[in-house]
C-alpha cells in the first residue's frame, strides 16, 4: 500500500505545471526585478554619474576639471575595477578623492582599485567620518553564532539569554 501512496504522490507532482517550466508571478517578478539591476551606468546630473548592479552597492563618480570624486568603491576590487573601466569611458582624469559614506564592506572593499587610480600614482585622499565604522561595531555586539544560524539580539534578548542561544 505505501507503494502505491508514493506512485500516487510521484505522479501527481509530475503532472504540476510548474514541474514542466512554467514561471510562476514570483519568477516572472524577479525576472523584471533582475533586469532592474543590470549593470549600467547612469548619468544622474551634469557632472555625476552612478554605477548600479556591478555590486551590491551603488559607486558613484562627480566629474571635476582635474579629477573626478569616487562615492563608495563597491564590495569587491573586482567590482571596482570593472566600474573604473566604465568611467574611464566617460572621463580619464584622475581620481582626486574618494568619499566613503559608512564602513559597510559593500561601500569600502573595492577601494584598493580607485586608490590606484590617483593623479601621477599618488594615492587620493580617502574622506569618512571619524568615528568610522562603528555601525558594524554595534551590529556585531549583537550578531550571536550558533549551530551554524546567525541570530540578531536586543540588548534584552542578549542580557536574557547570557548571550548564548534560546533554550530548547
Amino acid at each position: 500500500m505505501r507503494l502505491s501512496a508514493l506512485a500516487i504522490c510521484t505522479l501527481a507532482m509530475l503532472g504540476s505545471p510548474l514541474t514542466f517550466g512554467e514561471e510562476s508571478a514570483a519568477t516572472k517578478l524577479l525576472e523584471a526585478r533582475s533586469e532592474q539591476l543590470r549593470p549600467q551606468i547612469t548619468r544622474v546630473a551634469e557632472s555625476a554619474y552612478c554605477a548600479t548592479g556591478y555590486s551590491p552597492a551603488n559607486i558613484s563618480m562627480i566629474v571635476g576639471e582635474t579629477g573626478v570624486v569616487i562615492v563608495d568603491t563597491g564590495m569587491l576590487p573586482e567590482h571596482a575595477k570593472t566600474v573604473l573601466t566604465e568611467f574611464r569611458k566617460i572621463t580619464d582624469v584622475p581620481v582626486a578623492a574618494i568619499v566613503l559614506t559608512h564602513g559597510h564592506g559593500d561601500h569600502t572593499g573595492g577601494s584598493s582599485a580607485f586608490l590606484q587610480a590617483g593623479r601621477d600614482e599618488s594615492t587620493p585622499p580617502i574622506h569618512a567620518r571619524r568615528p568610522f565604522n562603528t555601525e558594524s561595531e554595534a551590529l556585531a555586539s549583537r550578531l550571536l553564532t550558533a549551530t551554524g544560524r546567525n541570530y540578531y539580539l536586543s540588548v534584552a534578548q542578549e542580557l536574557r539569554h547570557q548571550c548564548g542561544p534560546p533554550s530548547r
